[in-house]
């Protein structure tokens, strides 16, 4: 898929999206592989880490949607690869200013927008440099790259660029 089918796919989802509740979005079905709370952030209540509690604002949906859609084409690709549903977990995606600060995040991070995601792959073995390589190839949104021992940050960076 280009960049221009994946936006114009991402558009028709924010639409249905824009119309449901905050309960009925929490579970709604972006693609295939992905639902809408998996691109929540964290939050703490009562001090306690909480986990995909807070949604994106509403300015940043689309480009959250955008990279769940380049991210089902790394699915789709491993599950061809593979012979089978290939998981892809989120470990972060949009952080808060708050959650992006707790984490210790850049200032600049782009998971501050719902631009970045950090992903791996379940069930399978894959090393992370490889996985790196395959969503390069296959997403025409994705930019910016830092590769982690068990994830890889994946990021729609305007221009290429691998983070150290």
């Amino acid at each position: 898929m280009t960049s221009e089918e994946i936006r114009n796919k991402a558009l028709i989802i924010l639409s249905k999206l824009e119309k449901l509740s905050p309960a009925d979005r929490r579970n709604f079905v972006i693609s295939k592989n992905f639902k809408w709370y998996e691109c929540y952030s964290g939050a703490l209540v009562n001090g306690v880490e909480i986990q995909k509690h807070e949604e994106p604002p509403k300015d940043f949906w689309l480009d959250a949607i955008i990279h769940f859609l380049n991210m089902q084409l790394v699915a789709d690709y491993l599950a061809v690869i593979f012979k089978k549903y290939v998981p892809i977990n989120y470990n972060s995606f949009y952080r808060s200013p708050f959650w992006n600060k707790y984490k210790n995040g850049s200032p600049n991070s782009e998971h501050k927008f719902a631009r970045a995601g950090d992903t791996q792959p379940l069930h399978i073995i894959l090393a992370m440099h490889k996985y790196a390589l395959i969503i390069a190839k296959l997403c025409p949104d994705m930019n910016g790259f830092k590769v982690y021992r068990n994830f890889v940050h994946a990021d729609m960076n305007k221009d290429f660029k691998i983070y150290k």
